[in-house]
């Protein structure tokens, strides 16, 4: 089985790889600029006896994502998960101090991204995967996050206008984290981020994640169009 993982240098990317590793799945990614880290996670997933094979792409670029797919399929020939994994979060402003620059920049990653990465595998293959990583951020309004809020909210109904546009042969679903928080930055996260938001009292952690990927990545494909957020209960 191979799985393709965009943005899969660091955290959440990373962790779904190394996960997904350790279940004997062979690994794709993209990564942008993060060379260094690029490597270092795909010395361990091969840890794992699996294959892995790291491609740098800006996926915001329709002719980047292009030559992506032409490296691709001449590594393996079925890709049977695409995980939209690639993301930002962007620098807090209010609606009058945000900029097109910074708008169109979180919709280019968050959204363009994904549309394009998407066209192309459909275009390649005549069945597969799709799941897409948003964000319990699409669904409220956070203080001076707007381009954020309304980036990923687009990015569920576009999961969802794909789950309806390439049915029968495309399953497409979203998995939306809430506040996820890392080893490497588990303390910085604690003074942060506010536990005490989360009904189940402690922050996500990329198991959590990777279980409801992992779910829309095997189960069975008459499961499209359907978003699991992984926050803990934080939504309500």
């Amino acid at each position: 089985m191979n799985v393709l993982i965009t943005g899969g240098a660091k955290r959440i990317g990373k962790g779904l790889a190394l996960k997904f590793a350790e279940l004997g799945w062979d690994i794709l990614f993209t990564y942008n600029t993060s060379e260094i880290e690029a490597k270092e996670s795909k010395s361990e997933i091969e840890k794992y006896g699996v294959k892995c094979n790291i491609f740098q792409c800006d996926v915001t670029d329709v002719n980047a994502v292009e030559n992506l797919f032409e490296e691709l399929y001449s590594v393996v020939d079925y890709i049977d998960v695409i995980i939209n994994n690639v993301g930002v979060f962007p620098k807090q402003k209010s609606f009058l101090e945000l900029d097109r620059k910074q708008w169109d920049s979180t919709f280019d990653v968050v959204v363009n991204a994904t549309f394009n990465t998407v066209k192309k595998y459909c275009e390649m293959q005549n069945k597969g995967r799709i799941i897409n990583i948003g964000s319990v951020g699409g669904l409220e309004i956070w203080d001076r996050r707007i381009d954020y809020n309304v980036s990923k909210a687009s990015l569920i109904r576009l999961s969802k206008a794909f789950a309806r546009d390439l049915s029968p042969n495309f399953a497409c679903n979203i998995v939306n984290p809430g506040l996820i928080s890392f080893e490497e930055s588990a303390e910085e996260d604690a003074k942060l981020l506010n536990v005490n938001r989360i009904p189940m009292k402690r922050f996500g952690n990329i198991s959590d994640i990777f279980d409801a990927v992992y779910y829309f990545s095997t189960s069975s494909n008459y499961i499209t169009g359907q978003m699991l957020n992984v926050d803990g209960g934080l939504h309500l």
